[in-house]
């Protein structure tokens, strides 16, 4: 569920890895077959599971991702100082606009989140599943769980106009990393 490129031919890294990719893919190929379907989908595949698939009837998916970088700026201010006159301007701009809606965001912890805002977090994740077509696989209960058990790595930013959730993200953060993704 999160996009991060990786292996997904699990098959060892030694000398003979790449021959037991290729068997692999050849055992998945013929396991479409018996079964009648069409297709199977790999999603962000390493290099080296891309390379067991290339010379086969199997189509590459090309996906976007944004990665930002701390450029060791210290706070939002440095790192506005070095973009570009214009592009400071628009996201002051943008930020502005939110303000004067009556929109502020803040930002919490696992175990700093009411009963209700576990609800509304979950709401916003079905949500947009439901809008996209797609079938939402976590559960509330999940959703409470990581906060109950990696309560310093969640992170989410509720966005509230008059006291009302009204747009939030839930993060997951490492020692060095966020990862936003619902």
């Amino acid at each position: 569920y999160t996009p991060v490129s990786g292996p997904r031919l699990l098959v060892g890294d030694d000398a003979e890895a790449g021959s037991r990719r290729r068997l692999l893919v050849a055992a998945i190929e013929q396991r479409l077959e018996s079964l009648g379907l069409s297709s199977a989908h790999l999603n962000f595949v390493d290099d080296a599971g891309a390379e067991a698939f290339s010379g086969t009837r199997w189509l590459p998916r090309f996906d976007w991702q944004f990665h930002w970088h701390n450029r060791g700026w210290p706070d939002f201010e440095a790192f506005l100082a070095a973009l570009k006159p214009k592009k400071r301007k628009n996201i002051r701009q943008e930020r502005a606009q939110v303000a004067a809606a009556g929109v502020h965001c803040e930002i919490r912890h696992g175990d700093e989140l009411e009963d209700a805002e576990w609800r509304t977090l979950h709401r916003l994740y079905l949500s947009t599943f439901e809008a996209h077509g797609n079938h939402p696989a976590l559960t509330e209960a999940f959703f409470r769980h990581l906060g109950r058990h990696m309560p310093r790595q969640v992170v989410a930013v509720l966005c509230r106009r008059a006291g009302r959730i009204i747009a939030a993200a839930f993060c997951l953060r490492s020692s060095d990393t966020l990862y936003g993704r619902y």
